[in-house]
């Protein structure tokens, strides 16, 4: 069992596909918890995956979440685990699960607009193709407004393991509300633009707020 602090819908997502999961990836279980709790995955959503891992696991669960009015795409580098996902997999139990061999990088185009993007390896920079690739907000309500959202691993120097970081997308394609989902005390994370996209940086706290370069406009 997983611990129960996390979001209850993964919990009860990946207790029922334990079947899937291999002895070789225990310790690798918890942060796929984590990692989708803090992506909050939700019934209608279009998800694309950069990194297929663990045989199309985390893709599958996401497919579990998001129900037959989503859709998932998850994408590799390496076709052999493309491969192994589709075999082990297929299209899901909806039939809206799909596994695609591409450069990460790139994302996935043709399936765009996507609701979440989440990545499963380790970020440096936010590429201004996964932000494209994002929809633009919409609102639920008078007060409400719903965004698009990227998630992924970011590594910290001087701290391990990797922290998940979460951004939200505005309407101009733009990263913004960047959150650690376990913050650093007395750090402060900013986004840094340039023509290859944003960079998150940790500043300390008393470090006066400086503004984005700006962007060629060949970056868009």
């Amino acid at each position: 069992m997983i611990n129960d602090l996390l979001d209850p819908a993964v919990v009860q997502t990946m207790n029922l596909l334990d079947g899937a999961w291999q002895p070789a990836w225990a310790r690798q279980r918890r942060w796929v918890a984590q990692a989708l709790s803090f992506a909050a995955a939700r019934p209608g959503m279009r998800v694309l995956e950069l990194g297929t891992t663990y045989d199309g696991y985390t893709a599958t669960v996401l497919d579990q979440l998001v129900g037959p009015g989503g859709s998932v795409i998850s994408v590799s580098a390496n076709p052999a685990a493309v491969d192994r996902a589709i075999a082990e997999h297929g299209t899901g139990i909806h039939g809206r699960l799909s596994f695609q061999s591409g450069a990460v990088l790139d994302g996935w185009p043709l399936g765009a607009p996507y609701d979440l993007i989440i990545s499963t390896r380790p970020v440096r920079r936010i590429p201004h193709a996964w932000l494209r690739q994002c929809r633009l907000p919409g609102r639920l309500g008078a007060d409400t407004v719903a965004y698009a959202s990227i998630v992924a691993p970011l590594r910290v120097p001087g701290h391990s393991p990797a922290r998940l970081l979460r951004v939200d997308i505005d309407e101009e394609h733009q990263p913004n509300a960047p959150r650690l989902q376990h913050p650093i005390r007395h750090k402060q994370l900013r986004l840094h633009g340039d023509p290859a996209g944003y960079t998150p940086r940790i500043h300390h706290r008393n470090t006066a707020p400086t503004a984005n370069p700006p962007l060629a406009a060949a970056s868009h």
